[in-house]
């Protein structure tokens, strides 16, 4: 198993494509959009959107593997796959009616060179769709350490961690929540489909991106001392 079967997998998880299709319809997302996603992975979110908005699509991620699978799955006149950062993004200013993230964000590092970024690509009146894990409370420096090998957790902040970094680069906050019941229905699939119990979920994980049993028990830890959400 690769890195590239667990993005594909974590991408179908059941509801994802209909609740953010809802949810960027709900902010006025329609045919006439142009809708950049930020870390689109094998690219099924920005697809389903080009399919059944009808809108102008562009997935971009620093992954050419994995964009080369999101290219072969996902075939649509309107939608484009670009290689590359969240960082820099190679489009002038002013140029998206939305950004979607999914899952990404809180992988990044740097958090406000993103926000930035992203703020500066978005036209007057653009919305920012941010669907990603949150801790309930702040990540201390030993549990940080225990999962910086664990995708889509290593970076993970609160929600007002990430609301002051949108804050900070221009954004005006309109609506945030945070629910559980989206984690454990993850965790429920996804040991369903790889086969192992929900407990060695973050083993898992950590086994895939070659980080060993060590990583895997250390992320058992924190998964054990920390309350996680999905924002």
């Amino acid at each position: 198993m690769n890195r590239q079967k667990l993005l594909e997998v974590f991408g179908q998880r059941p509801g994802r494509l209909e609740t953010l299709e809802k949810l960027v319809r709900q902010l006025g997302g329609n045919e006439s959009s142009n809708v950049l996603e930020g870390g689109c992975g094998t690219g099924e979110g920005i697809a389903h959107l080009c399919k059944n908005i009808g809108c102008k699509g562009t997935g971009i991620d620093f992954d050419a593997m994995v964009l080369s699978k999101a290219e072969e799955k996902n075939n649509h006149e309107n939608l484009t796959f670009t290689e590359g950062s969240v960082y820099g993004i190679d489009c002038e200013g002013n140029s998206f009616d939305f950004v979607i993230s999914e899952a990404a964000f809180s992988l990044l590092p740097n958090k406000q060179k993103a926000a930035d970024e992203f703020y500066r690509i978005l036209k007057k009146g653009g919305r920012l769709l941010l669907r990603d894990f949150v801790s309930i409370e702040q990540v201390n420096e030993k549990d940080r350490d225990d999962i910086r090998h664990i995708p889509c957790f290593n970076g993970i902040g609160t929600i007002e961690e990430y609301e002051t970094v949108f804050r900070n680069a221009g954004f005006e906050i309109q609506m945030k929540e945070i629910s559980t019941k989206e984690i454990i229905k993850t965790a429920l699939y996804l040991s369903r489909e790889f086969k192992v119990k929900p407990s060695e979920i973050s083993h898992l994980f950590a086994s895939i991106m070659n980080a060993g049993g060590e990583m895997g028990d250390r992320g058992k830890c924190f998964f054990d001392g920390n309350r996680i959400g999905f924002a």
